[in-house]
């Protein structure tokens, strides 16, 4: 096998010396000519109308630039960074980050299946020769953007959104392009639901859009109820039965394109397929430049397509990588190259700087007829690249270097006075040294077969700043690392909220806060928000310092905790925050942590992303976490849930077991009780998913928590006083977890009633030094008799507890206190903790059994 492969490398290497007659630095070198006034015309263009920002075409001989939600946007922004990869030249990086920076908006954009296009060409070319994270980011966001366009009964990402009337459910064959972004995706995080997308969309295309002579048609529209073939058609093609030159390029690069990702032969044999198809039609012109149709009646007097032949050619140049034909897919491309070379490249200084002429978008629509095409532009500069390179790094992302996950950085707080791990990848069985300055300590390890390697390190009391030298041969330091506490806080918008607030929801002394956040002894760690079907390696954040920049944006309760306990041990302080609002706890759990609760099942379709989809979240924000030694975790969350109540008493605990079995500690876990606000629903569930937070508190270890029935809003779901939320999270992290003296953290809770009388006598635990309402008539409580029906009651202090009266209950077996929606109450024990909300009864609430 390895003597087949040299051949075929012998015989690419040799036909692209021999028979390829270009004199490449001459033509590189007139393509920079020309791209220099691309630029110029590019920047008149956007002083004039600065929205648009990459050149698509030539329209009356202006120039035509277009938005950054046009399809062909990513092209020219992938154009300069193939300069850049030619030449080497800082300032053709330079304007391709610049450019590429335009397109990064469009990471969000759901309404197009272009993400590939548009993403890929730019941000992923990028990648490829910077490895910049950043890119990274994007490039994953993308794919999770992407990826909700699949529809899983039929098998594929949608198309077009337009012509409703025309398509239920379009699949071009252009979407094969977009794949690469799919596969790209799985290869950066290791979460395969990209890669099951994309190979899902593959097969049904390749089962669908192909004639039995393997021409494709440009069109297949589905039912999106039953995924069954409706329409076959070419809309940019001369007919339906007709083959459009593009599409036919389509094809055969995505087909090669997906077997260098899976290695499944099927899909070389379908891109052999193609590239026979087009290399023997007998009306593929000598030069190998195809009309814009096989079958166009008019030809030869019909418009070429060099967007087409500089397509095919790099994608045989790439499937000659592959196949025992080599010789003659070289050969091919080295003709269209030679061809697009000679006869339709554009003068210097002529044509606003585009490299080719004679490209047709769609003659049918009687649009962009012999014109020059970025797209055109892009897969010219790609093929002339994999023309030199041919078997190297043109087919691949940025080869293992040593790496280390987002959390392990410069900046980072390491929690003192433990052994905490260390983990990266590197090339496989690499030996990797690791050297602490805090005690100039000399750590070992190799990586395994996958590059993955792991070790621990001895850390010392708190202090700082330190570094960290990491070295797989070539060393890596981290900088002004500290060390002291750590904590993760988690949940859904009430502890997302940043301190500057959400639109039109302010937080309480942001101002302030945001003013005195410079503090080199904190240390904050945002997670982005992301979603993932299966366990992911890495999330996209950074380690950074404490400035106003950094705060204004972080949890406003996790920021107001991290400060405090700073300000009382003294001590640096990381916070971690992983959040994500709205979303219900069943994100946040694993695939075999939800295994134990079958009346909530995983979806069947397991291809479809959404931030609501169970695990997803648990997978791609928290589990990349695991191992990174903290103190304890944060969690505000249950608003989502509070209809299944019950469920959430069980769920809640065996989440905090299966996080605290990957960490392989027992953290403590502090949790916020939902604050008081009215919910638009009829069912009253608050009061019932409070009591389930205080159950399911009860079952876990090291646990406590924080009350804020005193701090909600009627009329917003977000309390503008996280300060409140941010101090009794501290207060039982500085009594309980550190042992602080002098700090009550336990909040007063129903202890017992007795009936005197008429009257109920209410007994609390937690509340030694008695309670007090703060001079306020006590609100809050309310008294049933057997018939279950509960009426408002007047309530008072004493030295044993609270007695509540009810004239209209003669009886009372009963009492509620705060067990409603929204109620703001005022009894607190003189450490000023508010008592928790409480029921004597077990009555189920109406509508339930």
């Amino acid at each position: 096998m390895k003597q087949v492969s040299s051949l075929v490398v012998f015989c690419i290497l040799s036909l692209t010396m021999q028979a390829q007659q270009i004199d490449l630095p001459y033509v590189m070198s007139d393509a920079e000519k020309q791209t220099e006034v691309m630029l110029k015309e590019a920047a008149a263009a956007r002083k004039i109308k600065p929205e648009l920002v990459s050149p698509r075409t030539l329209e009356n001989g202006q120039l035509k630039m277009v938005a950054s939600r046009d399809w062909t946007s990513g092209f020219f922004p992938g154009v300069l960074w193939f300069l850049y990869e030619y030449t080497g030249k800082p300032e053709w990086k330079e304007k391709a980050h610049a450019y590429t920076a335009f397109i990064e908006k469009e990471k969000q954009n759901a309404v197009t299946h272009d993400m590939g296009f548009k993403v890929y060409c730019s941000f992923g070319t990028g990648y490829r020769l910077t490895n910049d994270p950043k890119y990274k980011a994007v490039i994953m966001e993308s794919a999770r953007t992407l990826a909700s366009r699949f529809n899983p009964t039929v098998g594929c990402l949608r198309s077009w959104d337009h012509s409703k009337d025309k398509w239920d459910f379009p699949v071009i064959i252009d979407n094969m392009m977009n794949l690469e972004l799919l596969f790209a995706a799985t290869e950066l995080s290791g979460d395969s639901a990209y890669y099951r997308i994309a190979v899902s969309h593959a097969n049904t295309t390749m089962k669908n859009h192909f004639r039995p002579d393997y021409s494709s048609y440009h069109v297949v529209a589905y039912d999106s109820l039953t995924g069954k073939v409706e329409k076959k058609q070419t809309h940019q093609g001369y007919s339906h039965e007709s083959a459009w030159s593009r599409g036919q390029a389509w094809a055969l690069y995505g087909y090669t394109m997906c077997y260098r990702f899976t290695r499944d032969k099927k899909y070389l044999e379908q891109a052999e397929h193609v590239a026979k198809f087009i290399l023997d039609h007998p009306r593929l012109p000598k030069d190998k430049v195809p009309y814009y149709d096989f079958d166009a009646p008019g030809i030869p007097n019909e418009p070429r397509d060099a967007s087409a032949a500089a397509c095919i050619a790099s994608g045989l140049y790439e499937l000659a990588q592959y196949s025992k034909k080599a010789p003659v897919y070289t050969a091919a491309a080295n003709t269209m190259v030679e061809s697009l070379t000679k006869s339709y490249r554009s003068p210097i200084g002529e044509n606003k700087g585009f490299l080719l002429l004679h490209s047709t978008g769609s003659k049918p629509g009687n649009s962009e007829i012999d014109v020059p095409l970025s797209y055109a532009d892009y897969y010219y500069m790609e093929a002339l690249l994999r023309s030199k390179h041919m078997h190297n790094k043109m087919f691949a992302l940025p080869k293992p270097v040593l790496k280390l996950p987002a959390i392990i950085a410069s900046n980072m707080v390491l929690q003192q006075q433990t052994n905490t791990p260390l983990w990266g990848s590197a090339a496989p069985n690499a030996t990797i040294a690791v050297q602490t300055s805090w005690n100039m300590k000399k750590y070992t390890s190799r990586a395994d077969a996958k590059g993955n390697w792991k070790l621990m390190v001895s850390t010392p009391k708190a202090g700082g700043p330190y570094s960290i030298t990491i070295s797989d041969g070539k060393p890596v330091m981290l900088k002004n690392v500290m060390i002291g506490e750590v904590w993760l806080c988690s949940g859904q918008s009430n502890m997302e909220m940043p301190v500057k607030g959400f639109r039109n929801q302010p937080i309480l002394a942001a101002e302030e806060t945001i003013l005195e956040g410079k503090n080199n002894n904190i240390r904050l760690f945002r997670v982005e928000r992301t979603t993932a079907l299966e366990p992911v390696k890495d999330v996209t954040a950074e380690w950074e310092v404490s400035s106003p920049k950094g705060v204004r944006d972080f949890s406003a309760v996790g920021y107001g905790f991290a400060k405090i306990l700073q300000q009382q041990l003294d001590v640096p302080v990381g916070i971690i925050q992983a959040t994500w609002g709205g979303t219900p706890i069943q994100g946040w759990m694993s695939e075999s942590n939800l295994k134990e609760f079958p009346e909530s099942p995983l979806p069947a379709h397991r291809t479809v992303i959404n931030k609501n989809h169970p695990e997803v979240l648990y997978n791609g924000m928290i589990h990349p976490l695991i191992g990174f030694a903290i103190k304890g975790v944060l969690w505000y969350q249950g608003e989502t849930n509070r209809a299944e109540y019950a469920l959430y008493e069980r769920m809640m605990p065996s989440m905090v077991q299966r996080w605290r079995e990957g960490w392989g500690k027992e953290w403590a876990f502090y949790y916020v009780q939902l604050a008081p606000y009215k919910y638009p629903s009829y069912a009253v569930e608050a009061p019932y998913m409070r009591e389930a937070q205080e159950k399911a508190g009860a079952q876990i270890p090291n646990s406590g928590m924080a009350v804020c029935m005193d701090a909600g809003d009627s009329l917003t779901i977000h309390p503008a006083n996280k300060t409140v939320v941010s101090r009794r999270l501290a207060y039982l992290a500085l009594g309980k977890t550190y042992g602080v003296e002098g700090i009550s953290y336990q909040n007063p809770s129903f202890k017992s009633m007795k009936l005197v009388n008429d009257t109920v006598r209410i007994a609390f635990d937690n509340a030694s030094n008695g309670l007090t309402s703060f001079g306020k008539e006590l609100n809050g409580f309310e008294i049933a008799g057997d018939d279950q029906v509960f009426h408002p009651a007047r309530a008072w202090i004493t030295n044993d507890g609270v007695y509540t009266l009810c004239d209209r209950v003669k009886m009372p077996v009963a009492v509620r206190y705060a067990f409603r929606d929204y109620i703001i109450t005022n009894l607190y024990n003189t450490d000023g903790l508010p008592v928790a909300p409480f029921r004597t009864d077990n009555w189920q609430p109406a509508g339930k059994k």
